[in-house]
C-alpha cells in the first residue's frame, strides 16, 4: 500500500480552521497522483502515450476533518483491476493514527484522443501493488431520487481553472460545483459525512453546464443530490449524493 504524508494548507479553510470538503478530497485525490509518481507509470508517462486512468466514481466516508497546518497520513491501494475499468481504496489518518476518512474510488482506462478504453497490461497493473480488500464496504450506487424536489439551480460555462492535463473538467471541480451551489447555510452549519459521485460525461472549457440541487420533500437538510447536465440537451453528466450532519 502507498502512503505519503500531506499537511493541511491554507486554502479552502473554514472560519473554525477546519479544511472545506472540496478541498480534502483533493489531497485524497492528489495521494493517487502521488502512487502514480513512486511506479514507472508517472504522469510524463501516461501524457506521452496519450492514456490515463480516468475516474468514474467515488464512495467516501469523512468521520473527522483536519485542521490548518495539521499533518495527515494518506494510504492507497488498488483494490481491483478487470479488463479496462480498476478500482482504488483510500484511508486518512490523523497524526494520532485515526481513521478521518475512508474512500472506494472507480477507474477507466482510456485512450485519450479517441476517449475510448483500452486495456492496461498486467505489468502496468502489478507496478501498483497487490490489490487489497478496502476498509469502506464498496457500494457506489446513488440513491434514487425521484420526488426530490429542485432546491437550486445555477448556470455556467466551464472555466479554464477547472480543466487539468486530460483537458477535461477535474473531477474535484464537480464536487466544487455541487457544494457552491447547496442551499445557503448547508456548508456553514452543518459537516459532509457521506459522498457517492458518478461520473457519466466529461465537460471541457466553454461548455455550458446547468447545476441542479436537489433534496426531499418536506424534509429537514441531511440528504442531496447534485445533478451537473449539458445546458444544451440536458443530459446528466455527473450524479453527486451528499449526506451532511
Amino acid at each position: 500500500m502507498f502512503e505519503c504524508k500531506q499537511t493541511i494548507g491554507y486554502q479552502g479553510i473554514l472560519p473554525d480552521l477546519r479544511v472545506s470538503f472540496p478541498e480534502f478530497m483533493k489531497y485524497i485525490v492528489e495521494a493517487s497522483m502521488l502512487h502514480c509518481e513512486s511506479t514507472p507509470y508517472t504522469l510524463r508517462w501516461y501524457m506521452e502515450r496519450g492514456q490515463a486512468f480516468v475516474l468514474t466514481g467515488w464512495q467516501l466516508r469523512v468521520f473527522s476533518y483536519p485542521l490548518w497546518n495539521d499533518t495527515i497520513t494518506i494510504r492507497t491501494a488498488p483494490t481491483e483491476f478487470k479488463g479496462v475499468l480498476a478500482s482504488r481504496a483510500f484511508e486518512v489518518l490523523s497524526a494520532a493514527g485515526d481513521t478521518l476518512a475512508l474512500a472506494n474510488s472507480s477507474w477507466i482506462y482510456l485512450d485519450m484522443s479517441t476517449r475510448k478504453p483500452v486495456k492496461p497490461g498486467a505489468e502496468h497493473a502489478a507496478a501498483f501493488g497487490p490489490p487489497v480488500r478496502p476498509r469502506l464496504p464498496a457500494d457506489l450506487k446513488l440513491p434514487d431520487h425521484t420526488g426530490w424536489v429542485k432546491l437550486r439551480e445555477t448556470s455556467f460555462r466551464v472555466p479554464r481553472s477547472a480543466i487539468d492535463s486530460n483537458s477535461h473538467a477535474n473531477n474535484c471541480s464537480y464536487i466544487e460545483w455541487a457544494t457552491d451551489n447547496l442551499p445557503e447555510g448547508i456548508c456553514e452549519s452543518y459537516s459532509l459525512r457521506e459522498m457517492r459521485t458518478r461520473y457519466r460525461k466529461e465537460c471541457r472549457l466553454g461548455d455550458a453546464v446547468t447545476v441542479e440541487a436537489l433534496g426531499r420533500a418536506g424534509e429537514a437538510p441531511g440528504d442531496f443530490v447534485c445533478l451537473v447536465r449539458g445546458a444544451a440537451d440536458a443530459r446528466i453528466l455527473t450524479e453527486i449524493w451528499m449526506r451532511w450532519e
